[in-house]
């Protein structure tokens, strides 16, 4: 049973480190998306308004 909530305990902070990275990598990375879309958008609607 201790050597169970161990294992647990590990897995729990194991998971958080991994989030934690996961996080920090996609950030940057979801941040240039936004701004590609933005720009999309902008882009689009300046077609739009010109027709």
């Amino acid at each position: 049973m201790d050597t169970l909530s161990m294992i647990h305990q590990s897995l729990k902070n194991e998971t958080r480190v991994e989030v934690h990275r996961w996080i920090c990598h996609i950030l940057p990375s979801l941040q240039i998306s936004v701004l590609c879309l933005t720009y999309g958008v902008k882009f689009v609607t300046r077609i739009y308004m010109n027709n």
